[in-house]
């Protein structure tokens, strides 16, 4: 697979040849200010003083308004372009947002179905209409993301209901230590798994998700009623934004 990056500003590219044979020492000293210049544009802060890049280098990429600077990718992944060139297709995490409606109209819709079942989901959960695979309700629940679950987690932590009988747990790392280490003390009659992907290629949610499933189906009385779609290579009804 080949990955074509996007057209770079030439001032950025005669930048990098020219810092090429400069010693970091050399730019710490006659470029000290470089950090500040690109925490002013971004309004954030990002650390270059150990990397071979001068004053010039960091204004190019920042204000070119061009594909492979921050603006101008912001512009396309809200336009609804296709900007991962690895799967041939547009992160749409816009339509989340409510934008990008009117160039997707179809895969808006999607996303706003797959919302509204998800909370219909959250609902039977929580009031005990859907339960474990041996009839009992779910107790403590377990989130693992590939995106270090900091999304979730976030969410988690910010809408928590002290009311709950639910608690959460979140594995993201491939290291089987760390679901390991999570499964301790739990119930697999009482466990729920959410698995958080948007392609379900990524290794770490499929090496997790297949140790998980596995978990469920050691549990005596599991028999074959654990199966999942990950077990079947199906990935029909997956939304993702």
């Amino acid at each position: 697979m080949t990955i074509s990056p996007p057209p770079l500003h030439e001032a950025l590219v005669q930048s990098a040849s020219t810092l090429k044979a400069q010693r970091v020492e050399h730019l710490f000293d006659t470029t000290p200010t470089a950090p500040r210049i690109i925490a002013a544009r971004c309004r954030d802060h990002a650390g270059f003083l150990k990397a071979p890049v001068g004053r010039q280098g960091l204004v190019d990429p920042v204000g070119a308004g061009t594909p492979a600077s921050p603006a101008g990718g912001f512009h396309l992944a809200h336009r609804g372009d296709m900007i991962n060139s690895s799967e041939k297709r547009p992160a749409l995490h816009t339509l989340l947002r409510g934008t990008a409606r009117e160039r997707h109209p179809e895969r808006s819709a999607a996303v706003e179905e797959t919302l509204a079942r998800m909370a219909l989901l959250v609902e039977r959960i929580h009031s005990g209409e859907s339960v474990g695979f041996t009839g009992k309700r779910f107790t403590p629940w377990s989130i693992w993301d590939r995106r270090l679950g900091s999304g979730p987690r976030l969410i988690c932590e910010a809408l928590k209901d002290e009311g709950t009988p639910l608690s959460g747990y979140f594995v993201a790392n491939i290291d089987p230590d760390d679901l390991d280490r999570t499964l301790v003390g739990l119930d697999p009659e009482t466990t729920l798994f959410v698995i958080c992907s948007k392609s379900f290629t990524t290794e770490e949610t499929l090496s997790n998700a297949r140790r998980a499933t596995a978990w469920l189906k050691g549990c005596r009385g599991a028999g074959g009623r654990t199966g999942t779609t990950l077990d079947r290579g199906d990935n029909t009804g997956r939304r993702g934004g």
